[in-house]
C-alpha cells in the first residue's frame, strides 16, 4: 500500500511539472548576428535562444530578459523573427521532444532565466 502511494504521488507530481505553462511578452532583443535563423531541421533537429525584453509574464522572475529557446525557429519564415518586434509566448520548463536538440544559444553563461517555447506568435499592438 505504501508503495501504491508513492508511486501515485510521483505520477502526480510529474504530471504538475510537465503541465506547467507561462506567457510571456515580450520584444526580440537581436545582439549581432544572434536573430539568424539555424540550419534546416531534418536529420538534425535545431533549436536557437533568443532573447527577449520582459514586458509582461505569468514566471516568476526580477530579471528584465529571458532566454526562449524555439525548435525549428526557420518553420516559422525568414521573416518572422525581427529585431523589436513584440511576441507572445507560451513557455515551458522543458522540450516535450523524446529526442534530443541541437541548441544553438548564444547566450551560455549569462545567467538569464531560460525556458523552451510551446507556441509564438508575434503581437498585433
Amino acid at each position: 500500500m505504501k508503495n501504491m502511494i508513492t508511486i501515485l504521488f510521483a505520477l502526480v507530481i510529474s504530471g504538475f511539472l510537465s503541465a506547467q505553462e507561462y506567457s510571456l511578452k515580450g520584444k526580440l532583443i537581436c545582439e549581432s548576428e544572434d536573430c539568424e535563423l539555424t540550419p534546416h531541421c531534418g536529420y538534425f533537429a535545431f533549436a536557437k535562444a533568443f532573447k527577449f525584453e520582459i514586458i509582461s509574464t505569468t514566471f516568476s522572475t526580477t530579471s528584465k530578459f529571458m532566454i526562449a529557446i524555439v525548435e525549428c525557429p526557420e518553420f516559422k519564415g525568414e521573416k518572422f523573427f525581427t529585431d523589436g518586434s513584440i511576441y507572445e509566448l507560451t513557455l515551458i520548463p522543458k522540450s516535450t521532444a523524446s529526442f534530443s536538440w541541437t541548441v544553438i544559444n548564444e547566450y551560455e553563461g549569462r545567467n538569464l532565466p531560460t525556458l523552451w517555447v510551446k507556441d509564438i506568435s508575434k503581437s498585433l499592438n
